[in-house]
C-alpha cells in the first residue's frame, strides 16, 4: 500500500508539472495593449514629441505584452474614431474600439498645462486604462512637471497588465513544491524500512 500511496502522489506531482507544457498555448498568450494616443492642451508643440515618445517607450519596451501604437490604432479604427475614444468615459464607445482593434486595454491620456511659469511645463492630467474584461475604466491622476514626467511614467508601468503565464507557472510552482513535501514526508514516515506502532492503518497511505 505504501508503493500505490507513493506512486498516486507522483503521478498527480507530475501532472501539476506538465500542466504548464499540456496547456501553454492557452496560458501563454499575451495580453494586447493599445496605446490610442494622448490629447496635450496648452503644452507647448515643441514638448509634444518628447511626451509621446515617453509614452511609446513604455508600452513598446514593456516585456510580457503585445503592443499597439497609435499609428496601427488609426488604421484599425479610423482618425475620427481615435479621437473620439481619448477622454471619452463612454463604456460602450471603448468596447467597441478595443474589439475593432483586437485589444485587451486601451491607454490614452489627457494632460494640460497648469504652470504658472512660461518656462516650465506643469503636466496636469489623467492617464486612463480600460479592461475589455471588466468593461472597467481605471485613471491615474498626474501632477508633475515635464521634467519629473518619468516619475509618472513608472507610475503608470506598475498598472500594465500582466501575461496570464507568469501567475500560472508560479501556482504550479507552489503546488509542485507542496506535492514534493508530502511525497517526502510520506518517505520519512512510511517508508519500507518503518513499521506500524497500531493497527489503525498504513503511516504511508494518504486518503
Amino acid at each position: 500500500m505504501i508503493i500505490v500511496g507513493r506512486n498516486f502522489i507522483t503521478v498527480v506531482l507530475l501532472t501539476f508539472l506538465a500542466y504548464p507544457f499540456l496547456y501553454g498555448v492557452e496560458k501563454k498568450r499575451k495580453p494586447v495593449v493599445a496605446f490610442v494616443g494622448t490629447r496635450l492642451e496648452e503644452i507647448p508643440e515643441i514638448h509634444h514629441a518628447r511626451i509621446n515618445l515617453k509614452f511609446h517607450n513604455l508600452f513598446s519596451e514593456q516585456q510580457g505584452i503585445l503592443y499597439i501604437g497609435p499609428n496601427p490604432m488609426k488604421d484599425a479604427l479610423g482618425e475620427a474614431a481615435v479621437d473620439s475614444v481619448i477622454g471619452t468615459s463612454d463604456l460602450g464607445l471603448l468596447k467597441r474600439a478595443a474589439t475593432q482593434a483586437g485589444a485587451d486595454h486601451l491607454f490614452f491620456a489627457m494632460l494640460e498645462n497648469q504652470s504658472q511659469h512660461e518656462n516650465r511645463v506643469m503636466l496636469v492630467g489623467n492617464v486612463v486604462r480600460y479592461d475589455l474584461e471588466t468593461d472597467q475604466l481605471y485613471r491615474m491622476e498626474v501632477l508633475k512637471y515635464l521634467e519629473d514626467f518619468g516619475i509618472e511614467i513608472a507610475r503608470v508601468k506598475l498598472n500594465l497588465p500582466m501575461a496570464t503565464t507568469a501567475l500560472t507557472f508560479g501556482v504550479i510552482m507552489v503546488l509542485g513544491l507542496l506535492m514534493l513535501f508530502f511525497l517526502k514526508t510520506e518517505v520519512n514516515l512510511g517508508g519500507e524500512g518503518s513499521t506500524p506502532t497500531d493497527n489503525t492503518g498504513d503511516p504511508g497511505l494518504i486518503g
